[in-house]
């Protein structure tokens, strides 16, 4: 590495900028490649979770939720295919979602 030191001042800025850059775009695309695969993971265990909460919804003969709980929960209640829905807020309703 002594070579570096019989650079001029200025191959030495080009270098050093060429090394950075490319350990920049090494770490870019690790990165990228960890959260594509971060959210397939979480998309996969998103299905996992919302199939054993409709396992248990299925069995029950009564299922109580606010309104939070009905729009956080959508597509479960959706799933659920009930006639009837019954929903319970303590506060007034102000919310679109439901």
């Amino acid at each position: 590495m002594g070579f570096v030191w019989t650079m001029s001042l200025a191959q030495r800025v080009r270098l050093h900028n060429a090394l950075l850059g490319a350990a920049r775009g090494r770490t870019v695309r690790a990165l990228g490649d960890a959260l594509t695969t971060y959210r397939r993971l979480m998309l996969a265990l998103r299905h996992v979770e919302e199939q054993e909460s409709m396992s248990v919804l299925r069995g029950a003969s009564v299922v109580g939720m606010t309104t939070t709980g009905a729009a956080k929960y959508q597509s479960l209640v959706r799933q659920m295919g009930c006639r009837v829905l019954l929903m319970e807020e303590a506060a007034e309703v102000l919310e679109a979602h439901v």
